[in-house]
Protein backbone atom coordinates (compact mmCIF):
# COMPACT_ATOMS: atom_id res chain seq x y z
CA UNK A 1 0.00 0.00 0.00
CA UNK A 2 1.19 3.22 -1.13
CA UNK A 3 1.59 6.08 1.90
CA UNK A 4 0.26 9.34 1.10
CA UNK A 5 2.80 12.11 1.01
CA UNK A 6 4.19 13.95 4.07
CA UNK A 7 2.04 17.05 5.07
CA UNK A 8 3.04 20.11 3.66
CA UNK A 9 4.24 22.91 6.59
CA UNK A 10 1.59 25.40 6.53
CA UNK A 11 2.43 29.00 5.54
CA UNK A 12 2.80 31.37 8.63
CA UNK A 13 0.04 33.94 7.88
CA UNK A 14 1.55 37.39 7.83
CA UNK A 15 -0.53 40.50 9.52
CA UNK A 16 1.69 43.22 8.28
CA UNK A 17 2.00 44.68 4.62
CA UNK A 18 2.88 47.61 2.79
CA UNK A 19 0.32 50.40 2.80
CA UNK A 20 -1.18 51.02 -0.56
CA UNK A 21 0.73 54.07 -1.59
CA UNK A 22 4.38 53.13 -0.68
CA UNK A 23 6.88 53.47 -2.91
CA UNK A 24 8.04 50.10 -1.74
CA UNK A 25 5.92 48.95 -3.72
CA UNK A 26 7.74 49.80 -7.09
CA UNK A 27 11.44 48.26 -6.99
CA UNK A 28 13.65 48.92 -9.03
CA UNK A 29 15.72 46.07 -10.80
CA UNK A 30 18.50 45.37 -8.56
CA UNK A 31 15.73 45.29 -5.65
CA UNK A 32 13.32 43.13 -7.56
CA UNK A 33 16.74 40.85 -8.41
CA UNK A 34 17.55 40.75 -4.85
CA UNK A 35 13.70 39.62 -3.59
CA UNK A 36 13.46 37.22 -6.30
CA UNK A 37 16.96 35.83 -4.96
CA UNK A 38 15.71 35.89 -1.33
CA UNK A 39 12.25 34.21 -2.45
CA UNK A 40 14.35 31.27 -4.33
CA UNK A 41 15.48 29.98 -1.36
CA UNK A 42 14.91 29.39 2.51
CA UNK A 43 18.19 29.32 2.97
CA UNK A 44 19.75 32.50 5.25
CA UNK A 45 22.54 34.31 3.42
CA UNK A 46 23.39 37.86 2.60
CA UNK A 47 22.92 40.39 0.19
CA UNK A 48 25.20 42.48 -0.85
CA UNK A 49 23.66 45.90 -2.43
CA UNK A 50 25.67 49.59 -3.16
CA UNK A 51 24.68 52.45 -1.06
CA UNK A 52 21.50 53.77 -2.73
CA UNK A 53 20.67 51.32 -4.32
CA UNK A 54 17.43 50.44 -2.10
CA UNK A 55 18.44 47.74 0.59
CA UNK A 56 15.70 49.02 3.30
CA UNK A 57 12.88 48.87 0.59
CA UNK A 58 14.42 45.14 -0.09
CA UNK A 59 14.40 43.81 3.45
CA UNK A 60 11.58 45.45 4.35
CA UNK A 61 9.62 43.67 2.25
CA UNK A 62 11.56 40.32 2.34
CA UNK A 63 10.49 40.94 6.42
CA UNK A 64 6.97 41.32 5.61
CA UNK A 65 7.01 38.11 3.49
CA UNK A 66 8.64 36.60 6.33
CA UNK A 67 6.17 36.34 9.34
CA UNK A 68 4.99 38.62 12.48
CA UNK A 69 7.93 38.17 14.67
CA UNK A 70 10.89 40.04 12.96
CA UNK A 71 14.14 41.16 14.50
CA UNK A 72 16.28 44.52 12.60
CA UNK A 73 19.43 44.65 14.15
CA UNK A 74 21.50 48.26 13.33
CA UNK A 75 25.24 49.13 14.12
CA UNK A 76 24.15 52.52 15.78
CA UNK A 77 21.10 54.17 17.08
CA UNK A 78 20.41 56.69 13.96
CA UNK A 79 19.99 53.74 12.14
CA UNK A 80 17.61 52.45 14.22
CA UNK A 81 15.68 55.38 13.94
CA UNK A 82 15.68 55.35 9.98
CA UNK A 83 14.26 51.64 10.17
CA UNK A 84 11.63 53.03 12.82
CA UNK A 85 10.53 55.37 11.31
CA UNK A 86 10.43 53.40 7.05
CA UNK A 87 8.25 50.85 9.26
CA UNK A 88 5.74 53.69 10.36
CA UNK A 89 5.84 55.41 6.88
CA UNK A 90 5.84 52.41 4.56
CA UNK A 91 3.67 49.18 6.51
CA UNK A 92 0.82 48.66 8.61
CA UNK A 93 2.84 48.23 12.14
CA UNK A 94 0.99 49.81 14.69
CA UNK A 95 2.30 51.69 17.76
CA UNK A 96 2.28 48.49 20.06
CA UNK A 97 3.12 46.17 17.37
CA UNK A 98 6.77 47.99 16.33
CA UNK A 99 9.78 48.36 19.38
CA UNK A 100 12.36 50.59 18.79
CA UNK A 101 14.66 49.85 21.53
CA UNK A 102 18.21 51.39 21.90
CA UNK A 103 19.84 53.41 24.84
CA UNK A 104 17.44 56.49 24.27
CA UNK A 105 14.43 54.91 23.19
CA UNK A 106 13.04 51.44 24.92
CA UNK A 107 9.49 50.36 24.06
CA UNK A 108 8.24 46.96 25.03
CA UNK A 109 8.34 44.48 22.49
CA UNK A 110 5.33 42.71 22.19
CA UNK A 111 5.38 39.04 22.40
CA UNK A 112 3.06 37.93 19.72
CA UNK A 113 3.41 40.43 17.03
CA UNK A 114 6.57 42.59 16.82
CA UNK A 115 8.67 43.92 14.71
CA UNK A 116 11.57 44.53 16.92
CA UNK A 117 14.61 47.64 15.23
CA UNK A 118 17.67 47.35 18.11
CA UNK A 119 21.50 47.74 17.86
CA UNK A 120 24.09 45.10 17.53
CA UNK A 121 25.70 46.21 20.94
CA UNK A 122 22.34 46.79 22.83
CA UNK A 123 21.96 42.65 23.50
CA UNK A 124 25.67 41.36 22.71
CA UNK A 125 26.56 41.59 26.19
CA UNK A 126 25.11 40.79 29.61
CA UNK A 127 27.10 42.81 31.86
CA UNK A 128 25.98 46.05 32.90
CA UNK A 129 22.32 45.58 32.40
CA UNK A 130 19.45 46.72 33.68
CA UNK A 131 17.15 44.40 35.07
CA UNK A 132 14.70 45.21 32.43
CA UNK A 133 16.97 45.60 29.85
CA UNK A 134 18.05 42.03 30.75
CA UNK A 135 14.49 40.88 30.24
CA UNK A 136 14.20 42.35 27.11
CA UNK A 137 17.26 40.19 26.02
CA UNK A 138 16.11 37.42 27.32
CA UNK A 139 12.85 37.48 24.92
CA UNK A 140 15.57 38.62 21.83
CA UNK A 141 17.69 35.85 22.67
CA UNK A 142 14.80 33.05 22.57
CA UNK A 143 12.34 34.35 20.53
CA UNK A 144 11.62 32.17 17.50
CA UNK A 145 12.31 34.83 15.16
CA UNK A 146 10.42 34.54 11.65
CA UNK A 147 13.41 36.35 10.20
CA UNK A 148 16.53 38.44 11.55
CA UNK A 149 17.74 41.44 9.36
CA UNK A 150 21.45 42.24 10.01
CA UNK A 151 21.51 45.42 8.30
CA UNK A 152 25.38 46.34 7.44
CA UNK A 153 25.70 43.10 8.15
CA UNK A 154 29.72 43.67 7.83
CA UNK A 155 29.98 44.29 11.51
CA UNK A 156 28.06 41.16 12.63
CA UNK A 157 31.64 39.35 12.35
CA UNK A 158 32.80 41.75 15.06
CA UNK A 159 34.04 39.66 18.22
CA UNK A 160 31.70 40.93 20.42
CA UNK A 161 29.04 41.03 18.18
CA UNK A 162 29.47 37.12 17.22
CA UNK A 163 28.14 35.37 19.82
CA UNK A 164 24.74 36.71 19.75
CA UNK A 165 24.45 36.30 15.53
CA UNK A 166 25.02 32.99 16.44
CA UNK A 167 22.13 32.57 19.20
CA UNK A 168 19.92 34.73 16.61
CA UNK A 169 21.06 32.10 13.86
CA UNK A 170 20.03 28.99 16.09
CA UNK A 171 16.73 30.02 17.48
CA UNK A 172 15.60 31.68 14.33
CA UNK A 173 13.70 31.02 10.69
CA UNK A 174 15.67 32.81 8.79
CA UNK A 175 18.36 35.21 9.05
CA UNK A 176 19.30 37.72 6.33
CA UNK A 177 22.07 39.83 6.17
CA UNK A 178 22.58 43.12 4.04
CA UNK A 179 25.47 45.22 3.22
CA UNK A 180 27.24 47.41 1.21
CA UNK A 181 30.42 45.63 0.69
CA UNK A 182 31.32 42.56 2.58
CA UNK A 183 34.40 43.48 4.43
CA UNK A 184 35.17 44.30 7.74
CA UNK A 185 38.87 45.54 7.30
CA UNK A 186 41.00 47.56 4.80
CA UNK A 187 43.38 45.13 4.11
CA UNK A 188 41.85 44.50 0.97
CA UNK A 189 41.33 48.35 -0.04
CA UNK A 190 42.95 48.60 -2.88
CA UNK A 191 41.24 45.07 -4.10
CA UNK A 192 38.48 45.06 -6.99
CA UNK A 193 34.76 45.29 -5.41
CA UNK A 194 33.93 41.53 -6.48
CA UNK A 195 37.18 40.05 -5.35
CA UNK A 196 36.78 41.58 -1.88
CA UNK A 197 33.15 40.00 -1.74
CA UNK A 198 33.95 37.14 -2.31
CA UNK A 199 37.06 36.54 -0.41
CA UNK A 200 35.39 38.13 2.92
CA UNK A 201 31.88 36.00 2.12
CA UNK A 202 33.91 33.01 3.99
CA UNK A 203 34.53 35.31 7.09
CA UNK A 204 30.88 35.16 6.90
CA UNK A 205 29.42 31.89 6.59
CA UNK A 206 28.08 31.36 10.16
CA UNK A 207 25.21 33.58 8.42
CA UNK A 208 24.91 32.18 5.39
CA UNK A 209 26.21 32.41 1.31
CA UNK A 210 25.76 35.73 -0.43
CA UNK A 211 22.05 34.98 -2.13
CA UNK A 212 22.58 38.16 -4.16
CA UNK A 213 25.15 41.05 -4.98
CA UNK A 214 25.95 43.69 -7.41
CA UNK A 215 28.46 46.11 -7.45
CA UNK A 216 28.41 49.87 -7.39
CA UNK A 217 30.23 49.77 -10.86
CA UNK A 218 27.73 47.65 -12.63
CA UNK A 219 24.45 50.02 -11.19
CA UNK A 220 26.25 52.43 -11.80
CA UNK A 221 27.21 51.27 -15.69
CA UNK A 222 23.31 50.61 -15.72
CA UNK A 223 22.07 53.79 -14.55
CA UNK A 224 20.73 52.86 -11.56
CA UNK A 225 22.38 54.70 -8.92
CA UNK A 226 24.28 57.62 -9.04
CA UNK A 227 28.35 58.00 -10.52
CA UNK A 228 30.48 58.23 -7.76
CA UNK A 229 33.30 61.03 -8.49
CA UNK A 230 36.42 61.12 -6.62
CA UNK A 231 38.77 64.06 -6.10
CA UNK A 232 41.97 64.31 -4.17
CA UNK A 233 42.85 67.62 -3.09
CA UNK A 234 45.79 68.32 -1.28
CA UNK A 235 46.90 71.07 0.85
CA UNK A 236 50.23 72.36 2.70
CA UNK A 237 49.92 73.27 6.25
CA UNK A 238 51.23 76.70 7.13
CA UNK A 239 54.16 77.46 8.81
CA UNK A 240 52.51 77.74 12.15
CA UNK A 241 50.67 74.59 12.40
CA UNK A 242 53.56 72.37 10.67
CA UNK A 243 55.57 73.45 13.19
CA UNK A 244 53.05 72.82 15.38
CA UNK A 245 52.41 69.53 13.94
CA UNK A 246 56.42 68.52 14.47
CA UNK A 247 55.84 68.68 17.99
CA UNK A 248 53.15 66.79 19.51
CA UNK A 249 51.48 63.32 19.21
CA UNK A 250 48.60 61.31 19.00
CA UNK A 251 45.49 63.14 18.52
CA UNK A 252 46.66 66.12 18.41
CA UNK A 253 48.37 65.63 15.35
CA UNK A 254 45.04 64.52 13.50
CA UNK A 255 43.44 67.68 15.12
CA UNK A 256 46.10 70.11 13.36
CA UNK A 257 46.00 67.97 10.33
CA UNK A 258 41.97 68.28 10.50
CA UNK A 259 41.74 72.23 11.20
CA UNK A 260 45.14 73.71 9.55
CA UNK A 261 44.04 76.96 7.53
CA UNK A 262 44.45 76.20 4.11
CA UNK A 263 42.51 72.86 3.99
CA UNK A 264 39.52 75.07 5.92
CA UNK A 265 39.70 77.48 3.04
CA UNK A 266 40.00 74.45 0.69
CA UNK A 267 36.66 73.19 1.89
CA UNK A 268 34.99 76.85 1.72
CA UNK A 269 35.82 77.06 -2.08
CA UNK A 270 34.19 73.87 -2.70
CA UNK A 271 31.35 74.62 -0.32
CA UNK A 272 30.75 77.70 -2.40
CA UNK A 273 31.50 76.18 -6.12
CA UNK A 274 29.13 73.57 -5.65
CA UNK A 275 26.65 76.14 -3.06
CA UNK A 276 26.91 78.33 -6.73
CA UNK A 277 25.51 75.62 -8.70
CA UNK A 278 22.83 74.76 -6.48
CA UNK A 279 24.18 71.45 -5.27
CA UNK A 280 23.35 70.10 -1.22
CA UNK A 281 26.55 68.56 0.61
CA UNK A 282 27.66 66.29 3.43
CA UNK A 283 31.09 66.64 5.29
CA UNK A 284 32.58 64.18 7.27
CA UNK A 285 34.63 64.61 10.01
CA UNK A 286 36.97 62.29 12.17
CA UNK A 287 36.10 63.75 15.17
CA UNK A 288 33.69 66.52 16.88
CA UNK A 289 35.99 69.02 17.28
CA UNK A 290 36.13 69.88 13.74
CA UNK A 291 33.22 69.71 13.00
CA UNK A 292 32.08 72.04 15.21
CA UNK A 293 34.99 74.23 13.31
CA UNK A 294 33.86 73.91 10.02
CA UNK A 295 29.95 74.79 11.18
CA UNK A 296 30.85 78.14 12.94
CA UNK A 297 33.61 78.27 9.38
CA UNK A 298 30.60 77.66 7.01
CA UNK A 299 27.68 79.12 8.45
CA UNK A 300 24.11 78.97 10.70
CA UNK A 301 22.75 76.44 7.48
CA UNK A 302 25.18 73.68 7.82
CA UNK A 303 23.83 71.63 10.85
CA UNK A 304 25.50 69.15 13.02
CA UNK A 305 25.29 65.60 13.47
CA UNK A 306 27.04 63.45 15.97
CA UNK A 307 26.80 60.37 17.59
CA UNK A 308 26.53 61.91 21.19
CA UNK A 309 29.46 62.50 23.81
CA UNK A 310 32.75 62.33 21.66
CA UNK A 311 36.21 61.82 23.26
CA UNK A 312 34.71 64.19 26.62
CA UNK A 313 33.06 67.13 24.47
CA UNK A 314 29.61 67.81 25.72
CA UNK A 315 26.95 65.60 24.51
CA UNK A 316 24.26 68.50 22.81
CA UNK A 317 24.50 67.03 19.49
CA UNK A 318 22.98 63.66 19.91
CA UNK A 319 22.33 60.79 17.03
CA UNK A 320 18.85 62.37 16.47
Amino acid sequence: MQRPPPPVAQATRCFFKLKPESKFRNPSEPQAQALEAIRGTSDSGIVILPCGAGKTAVFLQAALEAGNRVLFLNFEKQGVMQVADAIREHTNVSPTQLCAYSSECKTQPNTLLCYMVTTYSMFSTTSNRSGDTARVRQFVTTTPWDLVVLDECHHAAAETYMPLIKILVQNSRRVLGFTGTLCRGVAMAGADEQLRNETNAKEFAFIGRVLYSRTPAELEAAGLIAKVRRTEVSVRMTPHFEAAHERVSGSLKQYLQALNPDKLNAVWMLVNLHRSMQHVGMIFCNHLLPAKALQGFLGERWGLLSGGNAYGTEGTHTAQ
